[in-house]
């Protein structure tokens, strides 16, 4: 069992809702850290931040101590109304409710808030770390990954992970892309606002309050929440204990033709001084005097975005969000922070009810305590993300209209007589605990019958009769679930729809979630038997496969089209947390389909490298072309046997066309062939094969394989497989390019024929892993010719650029080599397992591979054009695997191929020149053509003494290490004799394109300015 004392969270961010997340779990006995990628406010000197007032109501005021509240009554001003400023220049005031004292909003600089909240956080005994970028979560085990500029990389885990990250939560988009089963909206408005400072008059006093004095009316006016409604536009302005304003500008983005004839403003229309000062004097000439610096204030900073955002579910692991990172809203209804204050008040309340019930044990607590978040406060948060949205209209357009104003007077009047059976919707949101989702849908109910009483009869001069009619037909029907509004509610009694009895944590029974969906369609049932459910029946009939890939296709679907979006990073941390679980046994029964994937696509998915992304640079990689694997697919399921001819001469003969299409990209005439294999490791074992059998027998396991030093290291494995004995591996040295040596080549054999060691193949790479260097091919194949030794080429990278003219060059020669092994799923872009070994003369596989009278298989063809795949390479069953690259080649045709490789060339040329530009960076040589790897590492010291090195080598592991930890790129390290340790981008992934090149660039130059303040 977990006691609270020993449980450990950590806060992802250190605004106002993470400090009162912090002092909450202080009070429980959390050991609490927050991580804040800014710097400590406290500090600070000067510089813009959010600094436009927030509102808080009785809501939010309810979630914190009363000596907090005091304090910011001391320095906050009450807002008991709005005061609309008309175009006419008159104003007129609209009260919230019927009792300032209690009905009003409490106006507080963010700052200040922030800066008492940090402090009461710190006293509370949290941790409090600035400077600290959060760059990765692990949900499932509450981890979290940080950047330091003074530590480097933080890892931190905890019992309990919250993001309250704000609107951009990077603790949300990982648990998006961690298996949350996240759906996530985000969608912009149209509006930008500026903010304006309207300074304290001379003797100190609030210039706007003071323009409202009348003498003809004696007594002081109140403050308010001052609204200049201008239609598409509008100014708000909040008082400050010190005389001044703080007030923002709202306007939409891009002006335009406003449908009458007029023109539309937004801020592409506002640039200059006399734009601002032409728009203040004709819409706010009553600020104009007030404040001297309106102009610069506009001018000084662009216009801040709006936007809302929405995600469902909340939890996932142990990672929760709170606030503005799981529900962000625009400021018109001015109930984020109090939206966001209730988050916690909820959480905790949920927390405190657990744990009793759990005997206090903290880790059951909180497990329970994360979905029943989620299902309280999804609704209220995706409810009042939608009132927010549709305030702008009331406070840009219909404040200032009169018959609003009359219906607005009417529904007060209302209220006041008859508090139970009316509660004005903002009174519900602003003054109560009501859930947002019951408040909305009670006022929608009253709402209808007020405006059907309101279109007989008018609010203006019938107000007593509207109201009698009202009382009278809600009295008769009933107020409905959710009455009583206006007083505290029984926090054992449920106040909206399907909420049982019993089930209210102390405190708040009335928040109600309303009943909830489930996030993934799974299909309904069937009369008969469906295919995503389990069962004991292995056939599925043809309804029920369309059902099964109709689940199977969304998920996939789904998949690619994140990936598209960059919701999925170019590697995933392996989880430290806990190993993957082992199955020693197989299940004895079913699992639904559902289910299933869920294992695939949330828990075996996010982890580890992924190879689909356009930043994966490791390795050779591929994208797996979607039509490739669709083609592999059919194969699958049409599972025709096609190593015989006469088993399924169709597919025989498309496998066939596929392997003469390798070929003549190759260069291969008349008499050539091959075989598909699931990898160049095959494909070089094959011919290691072919090569042997031009030796005698006897001499096999003597024989010698002369590869560069730069080859790979799977040719050494297939020296293995064809029975070469360990001694027979001859690694040659390379040039200055890290191109076989070929002097060193042409002594290599001399002296192991002087000895007796019979040369059976070289093997020339069209393209070395660390560098993308081509060996001369047909030097290497006269050397070959001169010595009868079976001349190979591994162009397993490379083999396909010979599709574009600069390949065509860097490849001449490959042509004349006895047999060529190439990887589609590489340059050809297929996913992976798409590979070949093609021979010159088609007789040279057979003699290695075929083994005569299987006397079961009659069929077998006598005839070479229609040839028995079983006779031409190591396998006798085997897929049908034409298909996978057949069907693209076929849909797009091999000039598409062309195009996308040449681009490859262009973007390798293009990072490279940028690299060289970059600061403290080299570049290994490249020569002209080239493939696209590049190769670079940080420069060392000019003394160029061992350890000089050997730091080089460590700070070019650190820069490989941050670039990885963006999530953006992917790449590796790697060694070479001269060099030592360099980072190499290999750019082999069809969508990878100019953006992600300007993406790498950047995290280089964020990496080595990482680099230097550590």
């Amino acid at each position: 069992m977990l006691a609270a004392r020993d449980a450990r969270v950590t806060v992802v961010g250190a605004g106002p809702v993470a400090c009162l997340v912090a002092i909450e779990l202080r009070k429980r006995s959390f050991e609490v850290s927050l991580y804040e990628r800014g710097s400590d406010v406290r500090l600070a000197t000067g510089g813009r931040g959010h600094s436009f007032n927030l509102t808080l109501t009785r809501r939010g005021l309810t979630s914190l101590d009363g000596h907090i509240v005091d304090m910011l009554y001391r320095n906050g001003v009450v807002l008991p109304q709005r005061v609309i400023h008309h175009v006419d220049g008159t104003t007129s005031c609209q009260p919230y409710g019927t009792d300032p004292d209690l009905h009003h909003l409490l106006s507080i600089p963010r700052s200040l808030l922030h800066e008492m909240l940090l402090d009461e956080a710190e006293k509370a005994g949290a941790r409090l770390n600035f400077g600290f970028e959060c760059i990765g979560v692990e949900p499932a085990s509450g981890s979290a990954t940080f950047v330091d500029g003074g530590a480097g990389i933080v890892r931190t885990s905890a019992d309990l992970l919250i993001g309250c990250d704000g609107a951009n939560s990077i603790v949300r988009h990982e648990m998006f892309r961690r298996g949350a089963q996240m759906r996530i909206s985000q969608d912009y408005v149209s509006d930008g606002f500026v903010e304006i400072r309207i300074p304290a008059l001379a003797g100190g006093g609030h210039a706007l309050l003071d323009a409202a004095r009348d003498a003809e009316r004696p007594g002081a006016p109140r403050h308010g929440l001052h609204i200049w409604p201008r239609g598409e536009f509008m100014l708000l302005a909040q008082p400050n204990v010190d005389g001044s304003y703080t007030a923002g500008l709202w306007m939409p983005m891009a002006g335009g033709d406003d449908g009458e004839g007029g023109e539309r403003l937004g801020w592409d229309r506002v640039r200059t001084r006399r734009d601002v000062r032409a728009l203040f004097e004709e819409h706010f000439p009553d600020v104009v005097d007030l404040a001297s610096s309106y102009a610069e204030d506009v001018l000084q900073w662009a216009p801040a975005p709006l936007k809302t955002v929405r995600c469902d579910p909340y939890h996932h692991g142990r990672t929760v969000l709170v606030g503005d990172s799981a529900h962000t809203l625009v400021p018109f209804f001015g109930q984020g922070i109090n939206c966001s204050f209730e988050d916690v008040r909820t959480f905790f309340a949920l927390f405190d009810r657990t744990l009793a019930e759990t005997g206090h044990d903290a880790a059951a607590a909180l497990a329970a305590t994360l979905p029943a978040y989620t299902e309280w406060r999804r609704p209220a948060g995706d409810t009042i993300a939608d009132l927010s949205l549709a305030m702008a209209s009331e406070l840009k357009d219909r404040s200032g209209d009169v018959a609003f104003q009359t219906r607005k007077r009417l529904e007060k009047e209302l209220h006041l007589r008859h508090p139970g059976l009316y509660v004005p919707l903002y009174h519900a949101v602003a003054f109560t605990d009501t859930p947002y989702q019951d408040a909305v849908a009670r006022h929608e109910r009253h709402r209808a019958v007020l405006d059907e009483l309101c279109a007989r009869h008018d609010p203006a001069g019938e107000a007593e009769l509207i109201i009698a009619a009202y009382a009278e037909a809600i009295g008769r029907a009933g107020p409905g679930p959710g009455s009583g509004l206006g007083s505290s509610p029984d926090p054992d009694v449920g106040s909206g729809p399907g909420s049982p009895a019993g089930r209210r944590p102390a405190g708040i029974g009335h928040l109600v979630p309303a009943p909830r969906t489930e996030r993934h369609a799974v299909p309904a049932p069937r009369t008969e038997r469906s295919a995503a459910a389990p069962g004991t029946d292995l056939y599925l009939d043809p309804a029920q496969q369309k059902e099964l890939l109709d689940v199977v296709t969304s998920r996939l679907v789904d998949f690619h089209e994140d990936l598209s979006k960059g919701n999925h990073p170019a590697w995933y941390r392996v989880a430290a947390a806990e190993p993957p679980r082992a199955e020693q046994r197989a299940p004895r029964t079913g699992t639904a389909v559902a289910t299933l994937l869920d294992e695939i696509f949330d828990s075996a998915l996010p982890d580890g490298m992924m190879h689909p992304h356009p930043g994966f640079m490791a390795h050779v990689p591929s994208g797996g072309l979607f039509q490739g694997a669709v083609g592999e697919f059919v194969a699958r399921s049409l599972n025709r046997f096609a190593g015989a001819w006469a088993a399924a001469p169709g597919f025989a003969r498309l496998e066939a066309n596929v392997i003469d299409w390798f070929c003549s990209l190759m260069g291969y005439g008349e008499g050539s062939f091959g075989y598909l294999t699931t990898g160049g490791s095959i494909a070089n074992f094959m011919a290691l094969r072919c090569a042997l059998e031009r030796l005698p027998e006897h001499q096999h396991h003597r024989a010698a394989v002369y590869v560069s030093d730069q080859g790979h290291f799977s040719v050494a494995k297939a020296e293995r497989l064809a029975g070469i004995g360990a001694g027979g591996h001859r690694a040659v040295p390379t040039d200055g390019a890290y191109r076989m040596d070929l002097v060193a080549l042409r002594e290599t054999i001399e002296r192991d024929l002087r000895y007796g060691t019979p040369p059976a193949c070289v093997v020339a790479t069209a393209g070395t892993t660390n560098t993308g260097a081509v060996d001369d091919l047909r030097a290497v194949a006269g050397l070959c010719r001169e010595y009868g030794v079976w001349f190979h080429v591994d162009a397993c990278f490379g083999g396909f650029f010979r599709l574009t003219r600069r390949g065509r060059a860097l490849l001449d020669g490959i042509e004349e080599a006895d047999s060529i092994a190439v990887d589609a799923h590489k340059s050809l872009f297929l996913p992976h397992g798409s590979s070949a070994l093609l021979v010159r003369d088609k007789s040279t596989l057979k003699q290695a591979f075929a083994i005569p009278d299987a006397a079961y298989i009659p069929e077998l063809s006598q005839d070479d054009d229609r040839p028995d795949f079983m006779d031409y390479g190591p396998e006798l069953t085997r897929e049908f695997r034409g298909l996978t690259a057949w069907l693209p080649i076929k849909m797009h045709g091999i000039n598409a191929f062309e195009r996308c490789l040449d681009d490859k060339l262009d973007l390798a040329e293009d990072l490279a020149g940028r690299l060289a530009g970059v600061d403290g960076i080299d570049i290994v040589s490249r020569g002209e053509p080239h493939l696209p790897t590049v190769a670079f590492r940080v420069r060392p010291d000019s003394t160029g003494d061992a350890a000089d090195a050997a730091e080089a080598d460590r700070l070019t592991e650190r820069v490989c290490e941050l670039v990885c930890s963006r999530g953006n790129i992917y790449v590796a390290t790697s060694e070479l004799p001269r060099e030592g340790h360099v980072i190499r981008a290999c750019i082999m992934h069809h969508q990878t394109d100019a953006g992600v090149i300007d993406q790498f660039v950047e995290d280089v130059r964020w990496a080595l300015r990482r680099l230097g303040e550590e």
